[in-house]
């Protein structure tokens, strides 16, 4: 008997019936196959998707840290004109309560419970806190504490000795961290998702501020000559030290660098500390536009441009700074100072021994003094004019005695206008 061949085992591979049956096999494992899907997908969807990481939305800003691509995240870029920027590294996440721990594999919190603030948001309030406020904490316990009620405002900067007293600082600000978030979210103050939103928002932001200071912008902030000197802790030990107040060692007294006499501060760039000059040099207000505005607007100011226009994306608008506060004064003074020290890191404290938030609390008793004393009101409320017309384009200065805050002479105004128009004498010219 002739062996059968494959052929005389199965159908015709022509027969059109044949063929009607394989394309329904086929058309049925498909759909199981999605169905497979389907159900798989809505076992995710009933578990929780997992939360996305935070958007980083100061990536968008002026396209001065554009978002890295895969390959650029698998290895990244070191930039080798100057040193790598380094901020302090926010705590690894870690949750121990059960209540805000419901985040997924991706590390990052989402909301526990309905109204919740969200990760990005809560990120975008320690960066705000940043601008607006002060650019460290004095300890992470002032996001989750309560307040002292017994605790006196005007001893915000009192010294025991030389030293600032710690709780006084902690105390003033939890009442800026207080007055910065929303009333509706303080409850989550005390929460792990809470604690390490605003940590990573507060990094962020100095990241961003030290990259557009010392890296990005520094041509357009320092121009090319000092920005030639910038580029290793060494150059920038030999040739910025005593600009940025440092003293050398005389007799037993130790080497240091002084927060008052420094030449950084004066636009006449001199050593002794005079109050009437003291933060009128051009390269501070230069900081604080690119702080708040990206490199694009130092370049623009330093080329003696005092006009702008705003897209919406930049930080001054999406932190809504208007005018000049003491904080927008101390915090471009020591960044412009960091930016020239011998420091590589962006933190409270580094090689040069500076304690970067001694010296911004130190700006802040000099400037808010002064604000306070009247024999200073002629030359500090010059000051923050000058800042508020270089920085922001605006005759229009709060604490230069212009605008909103002067209530006082508003108020006279108007008692004079009603007085003549109750005057029978008074006749309209």
């Amino acid at each position: 008997m002739p062996r059968a061949t494959n052929r005389d085992n199965d159908e015709d591979e022509n027969d059109p019936n044949q063929l009607l049956r394989e394309t329904q096999l086929e058309s049925s494992e498909k759909d199981k196959r999605i169905a497979r899907l389907e159900r798989r997908l809505a076992d995710l969807t009933n578990q929780g998707a997992t939360p996305s990481p935070p958007r980083n939305d100061d990536d968008e800003e002026e396209n001065d840290n554009p978002r890295p691509s895969k390959k650029s995240r698998a290895r990244p870029h070191r930039d080798l004109s100057a040193d790598s920027v380094q901020v302090e590294r926010p705590a690894k996440r870690t949750h121990t309560d059960a209540a805000d721990n419901a985040h997924h594999n991706s590390g990052h919190p989402a909301p526990s419970h309905a109204g919740a603030p969200s990760w990005d948001q809560v990120a975008t309030l320690g960066a705000r806190f940043v601008t607006t406020r002060c650019p460290w904490l004095v300890h992470d316990d002032v996001i989750s504490a309560s307040p002292n009620p017994a605790w006196d405002p005007a001893t915000r900067y009192d010294k025991d000795g030389e030293e600032f007293i710690e709780e006084n600082i902690f105390q003033g600000q939890l009442r800026d961290l207080l007055e910065l978030v929303p009333q509706e979210y303080h409850s989550y103050r005390g929460t792990t998702a809470f604690i390490d939103a605003f940590k990573y928002g507060m990094q962020r932001r100095r990241q961003q501020y030290a990259r557009r200071v010392r890296v990005v912008g520094k041509e357009k902030i320092f121009g090319y000559e000092w920005a030639a000197h910038m580029r290793t802790a060494e150059s920038r030990r030999e040739h910025f030290a005593k600009l940025i107040g440092f003293k050398p060692a005389q007799g037993t007294k130790k080497s240091r660098y002084s927060v008052l006499n420094v030449p950084l501060l004066h636009s006449s760039e001199c050593e002794k500390y005079k109050f009437s000059d003291a933060f009128t040099h051009i390269r501070l207000q230069a900081v604080l536009v690119s702080l708040l505005r990206g490199e694009g607007g130092a370049e623009d100011f330093m080329n003696g441009s005092r006009t702008f226009k705003l897209s919406g994306k930049e930080i001054q608008s999406k932190d809504r700074v208007r005018s000049m506060t003491p904080n927008l004064i101390a915090t471009p003074t020591i960044i412009a100072k960091w930016a020239l020290s011998e420091d590589g890191d962006f933190t409270r404290t580094g090689v040069s021994g500076i304690d970067w938030l001694d010296h911004w609390n130190e700006y802040m008793l000099v400037l808010e003094t002064a604000l306070e004393d009247k024999r200073c009101q002629r030359t500090i409320r010059k000051l923050f004019r000058n800042w508020d017309e270089a920085v922001f384009g605006s005759k229009n200065s709060p604490l230069g005695g212009d605008g909103d805050d002067d209530l006082t002479e508003r108020s006279n105004e108007l008692d004079d206008a009603l007085k003549q128009i109750d005057d029978e004498e008074y006749e309209f010219e």
